[in-house]
Parts: C-alpha cells; sequence; structure tokens
C-alpha cells in the first residue's frame, strides 16, 4: 500500500516536474522580493531614528554651549603658573588658583576672598609674605591690609589706599576738615588726601602717593618745596602752583 503510494508521486512529481519547478522558483522569488523590501523598510526606519537621535543630540549639545558660559581671569603673584585662565561662569576664586598651580609657600591669602565668584577680566593678586611684610613696614598704621581695589579684585578689607586716605590724619580732624574744604579752592598740599592730590593736573596716584610719603618726615613750608619730591619738576610745578597752598 505504502509502496504503492509512492509510485504514485514519483510519477504525479515526474509528469509534472516542470509545473512544480516552476512554482518553486515563483515562491522562493516572492520570498526573497519580500524579505528584501522589509530589510529596506528596516533600514530607512533606522535611518530616521538614527536622524532623529543625532538632532536631539546637537540640540542638546547646543543648548549646554548656551548654558555654560566661559570667563577670563588674569592670576598674578605668588602662584605656580601666574596667566589668564578661561573657567565656567559661576566659579570662584579657588578655582582659578588651582588652575594657575595652586599658591607658592611665600604666598599669604590673608587679605585674598577665595570664596568670591569670579566674573569676566578680573585680575587676582596673590601676595607674598615678604611683600605684606615690607608694606607694613612703610606704613605709619601698621595696617594688615596691603590691597589695593584698582588693581587687585579680590580683597577682604579695602584697598591700603583708601585706608590711608580716610585715617592717617584723623587725630586732625580740624585739619582734615579744612583739607576737604581747601582754602579759596586750593589744595593744601601738607593735610590733603590721596583723591585730592588727583585732581592735580598731571599728577598721577604714583605722584600723589610720593607726596604723601614725603609729608610724613617733612612739611611744606613753602608750595616750591613740593619740588623736593621725587619725580616732580619745573614743569608739573608750573602746572599746579596755581591750585596749591601750604
Amino acid at each position: 500500500m505504502l509502496e504503492k503510494f509512492k509510485n504514485n508521486v514519483l510519477e504525479f512529481i515526474k509528469q509534472y516536474e516542470r509545473i512544480i519547478f516552476i512554482i518553486i522558483c515563483t515562491l522562493l522569488t516572492f520570498a526573497i522580493i519580500l524579505v528584501l523590501i522589509f530589510k529596506k523598510f528596516d533600514n530607512v526606519k533606522a535611518t530616521s531614528n538614527t536622524e532623529e537621535v543625532s538632532l536631539e543630540n546637537n540640540e542638546i549639545v547646543e543648548e549646554s554651549k548656551e548654558e555654560i558660559k566661559t570667563i577670563k581671569v588674569d592670576v598674578k603673584g605668588a602662584v605656580a603658573k601666574p596667566g589668564v585662565y578661561s573657567l565656567s561662569e559661576g566659579s570662584i576664586v579657588d578655582d582659578a588658583i588651582k588652575l594657575a598651580g595652586g599658591i607658592l609657600k611665600t604666598a599669604n591669602t590673608k587679605e585674598i576672598n577665595l570664596s568670591k565668584k569670579l566674573k569676566d577680566e578680573m585680575v587676582i593678586v596673590i601676595y607674598t609674605n615678604s611683600e605684606i611684610q615690607e608694606f607694613k613696614d612703610k606704613t605709619e598704621n601698621k595696617t594688615e591690609c596691603i590691597c589695593d581695589t584698582d588693581i587687585n579684585e579680590v580683597c577682604v578689607k579695602e584697598s591700603y589706599t583708601n585706608y590711608y586716605s580716610f585715617n592717617t590724619n584723623t587725630s586732625n580732624a580740624k585739619e582734615s576738615k579744612v583739607s576737604e574744604e581747601g582754602i579759596n579752592g586750593l589744595i593744601n598740599i601738607n593735610i590733603a588726601s590721596l583723591e585730592e592730590l588727583l585732581t592735580l593736573n598731571g599728577v598721577g596716584e604714583s605722584k600723589a602717593k610720593a607726596i604723601i610719603e614725603y609729608r610724613k618726615e617733612n612739611k611744606f613750608e613753602t608750595i616750591e618745596d613740593i619740588m623736593k619730591v621725587s619725580g616732580i619738576g619745573q614743569s608739573l610745578f608750573d602746572k599746579i602752583k596755581e591750585s596749591i597752598t601750604v
């Protein structure tokens, strides 16, 4: 029975061999076409997803660039590598000092606010112990602060310049009042503050300080005596003689 069925099948295949072959080839071709179509569809979908992810990543990167702003600060003085450094907005003085290689063994940070937030174009000066001591030795008041806010923007206290201007003559309030008001509109070079001296034509900060240093030991008897101060000659005296008194 089984043998007869087998023979019939073989005879059927032999009889319709060509048709069966064509059907099988057609089915295989159709299957291959379907596979290629689905594969192409998957590739297009994957490419589309990749482009979307790439665009999202680019947007995130652009947003990050916009959110994270950088600033530049100038670090000077007793640090390992003085120079201009870039930091992210919101950084503090201590971060800038670390970028500059840290402070030297001779550095003194008592006058510096290490936690102060940085701003663009800020100047940070780290003084040495010897600089502080040398400056203190030159001052009558033995002030602990040597910072000048016009130069160093991270000082804890007021600048020594301002401190000196308002405190050197505290024992003589009357003279200070006269100095502020002036005599007939003239600047009294014996008691004038730094700010008043700076109003004189041709007198800068260094010359104004030189005048103040000179009068610690000497009194100006005449306005011509101002030419005894280092850096002040006849030409400068001619510019300011109509504006000063003693």
